[in-house]
């Protein structure tokens, strides 16, 4: 029998399955990004499957424990930079690693078997409405999140390496 409470039960229950019920673990929410993470870079920075969906890693430091936090994410390509959306699956919350960013906007970014250091700008005003818009015609489902919350979904914009720093990356860009 799982140590787990089934789905659909309600949370007084599963608060209660958890007090009692031994060896009760609960699963966070990076466990599977793990997974994904040993993924990506064991296949040079792509995710089998995921042709369709480019995905890279953006690691942060930590807002109040100032250690790297990784994180794989969707991404689009807007001239020489790469442009993030902190959506959450349409959670009330925001991502933890968009806190992280907030507190400390130098980040390491990982795409395509190369890894450079930059600083992430929160895109505000007409530009953040043109790169939401631009998304939004690339991944309609990024409305229904926006519809599930009350504050608008945060835009990050991603400076690429200067060019010729890397001619590797130049050629996958």
């Amino acid at each position: 029998m799982s140590p787990f409470p089934p789905i659909g039960t309600p949370v007084s229950r599963r608060r209660a399955i958890r007090r009692v019920t031994p060896g009760y673990r609960r699963r966070p929410l990076k466990e599977p990004n793990q997974g994904v993470i040993a993924d990506f870079r064991a296949n040079g920075g792509q995710i089998p499957g995921s042709e369709d969906n480019p995905v890279l890693l953006l690691t942060t430091t930590g807002a109040r424990s100032g250690r790297p936090h990784t994180a794989p994410l969707a991404f689009m390509n807007d001239g020489d930079c790469l442009v993030i959306f902190a959506a959450h699956a349409g959670e009330p919350s925001r991502p933890a690693w968009y806190y992280n960013l907030v507190a400390h906007p130098e980040v390491t970014v990982e795409l395509r078997g190369q890894t450079w250091q930059t600083r992430a700008v929160v895109a505000t005003g007409p530009e953040r409405e043109r790169l939401y818009n631009r998304r939004v015609e690339q991944a309609p489902f990024i409305v229904e999140y926006q519809d599930q919350i009350p504050r608008p979904i945060p835009v990050i914009i991603l400076a690429r390496p200067a060019s010729g720093a890397s001619p590797a990356l130049d050629q996958a860009w």
